[in-house]
């Protein structure tokens, strides 16, 4: 998988700009809390295989307010392994910049941009480790920039243009 032409957009109803490939499909959250889901890399099933396509990386985002983090953290703790107790610590620290966790046949990575005093963009992202090594490198390498282009919006922002880049 190659990630060559890059673009930012903006989402205004949940407060962020992001640099995405032009190949990234996304989905806004039609109600309920403000999620944004970018869905890449897709793998169809062979020719007489009624499954779903495999999807090799998915990052979410979600508006929430930062108290979220700290309950989340303690209703998760509860009666857990070791092993899933440092995963879920992980999970619910706060983490300013992009931070990797393996586990399994996937690696996770999160991504906390600060909106105000009460909100952040909590950003979580998954990726398959499967396939060829250059693919597995490009899909790595395309989540760490999304994660770390993640930039909030304030109402004198609002307004970004779409510019494509392409490195």
């Amino acid at each position: 998988m190659k990630y060559d032409q890059w673009q930012f957009q903006t989402f205004d109803y949940i407060g962020l700009k992001a640099n995405l490939p032009n190949v990234a499909c996304t989905s806004p959250s039609a109600k309920g809390e403000a999620t944004l889901t970018i869905s890449m890399h897709y793998l169809s099933p062979v020719p007489g295989v009624l499954d779903d396509a495999t999807v090799f990386v998915h990052v979410y985002v979600e508006r929430i307010p930062v108290s979220k983090m700290a309950e989340e953290l303690e209703y998760q703790k509860a009666g857990r392994s070791e092993e899933s107790k440092k995963y879920w610590n992980w999970y619910y620290e706060l983490h300013p910049i992009a931070d990797r966790y393996e586990k399994g046949q996937h690696a996770y990575y999160r991504r906390d941009v600060k909106l105000n005093e009460k909100e952040i963009l909590h950003a979580h992202a998954e990726v398959l480790n499967a396939g060829p090594k250059e693919s597995r490198d490009a899909d790595h390498a395309a989540v760490k920039r999304i994660l770390d282009s993640i930039q909030p919006l304030n109402a004198a922002t609002k307004a970004v243009s779409n510019v494509t880049t392409n490195k």
